[in-house]
């Protein structure tokens, strides 16, 4: 059990999400993938894990990655109402962690459908075959079912597995595999929106307050970011909250002088 904490250790480092309160889940999963492999000791997977040959695969295999189309549909009103609610040209959203794509996707119809143009989104997320999924853009029925009929009409048609994304759609939403706290995340850009959703809950104070301050480098002046009803955290230092329809939203602060924040507040 040693090594497994070892190894819990490890993927926390890595990837900032904890299995504090899932160690028998954690344990499982590791020697499942260990079986699967032909790995015979928590050693030799530490050693391939270092190595880099293993991480991404292990990443895959203990990181489901779920969502669903139309998710929490109260955060698309906030948008059109904040989008609304000032100039913008070539608007950027980041959506992490992406999982397949449900999110983005469902945010360029909905951005399409509202009349908004030059806007472009980025979907992240840490696992690589949910992105490969995302990337190709077919979903089953069961999945689709959620989808409004009209958004079904105007940007889905029907092929052997299901529903596939439509072009228009595709055309507004990128890709990526990439970690969060990976020393060159930051390199994606800077965005107006980052949406958020349901991370917060893995991540424990530190690598919470490590998020935010990533996310507030990566938001342009007054961007915002969106989380969920299910995401907390005590402070948001560097942000102000808007409070839309009950539910708390995250705006970058800012001084005169444009982006120039220097501390983290204390409360």
């Amino acid at each position: 059990m040693r090594c497994i904490e070892r190894l819990r250790r490890i993927f926390y480092d890595r990837t900032g999400i904890t299995f504090d309160h899932k160690r028998h889940f954690f344990a499982i999963k590791i020697l499942g993938f260990m079986q699967a492999k032909g790995i015979d000791t928590c050693d030799e997977l530490i050693e391939r894990i270092d190595s880099g040959s293993l991480l991404d695969e292990l990443t895959q295999e203990l990181v489901v990655s779920q969502s669903y189309f139309f998710r929490e549909e109260q955060d698309f009103a906030f948008l059109l109402h904040d989008i609304r609610s000032r100039p913008t040209f070539g608007l950027k959203i980041l959506s992490i962690p992406c999982a397949s794509g449900e999110e983005p996707y469902t945010l360029a119809m909905f951005l399409l459908k509202s009349g908004i143009a030059n806007f472009s989104i980025l979907g992240v997320d840490i696992n690589r075959a949910a992105i490969a999924k995302a990337q190709r853009g077919v979903y089953d029925r069961r999945t689709v079912k959620r989808v409004p009929q009209e958004y079904r009409d105007t940007f889905f048609e029907p092929c052997s597995e299901g529903y596939a994304i439509k072009g228009v759609v595709k055309d507004c939403v990128d890709f990526r595999t990439k970690n969060l706290f990976a020393k060159d995340f930051e390199e994606l850009g800077r965005f107006d929106y980052i949406f958020c959703r349901n991370l917060f809950i893995y991540l424990d104070a530190n690598f919470k307050e490590r998020a935010l301050q990533t996310f507030w480098r990566m938001l342009d002046c007054e961007g915002v970011l969106i989380t969920s009803f299910s995401d907390y955290f005590a402070k948001a230092p560097g942000f102000d909250t808007i409070v839309y329809q009950n539910k708390h939203y995250y705006k970058k602060r800012c001084d005169e002088k444009g982006c120039m924040y220097t501390q983290w507040w204390n409360g």
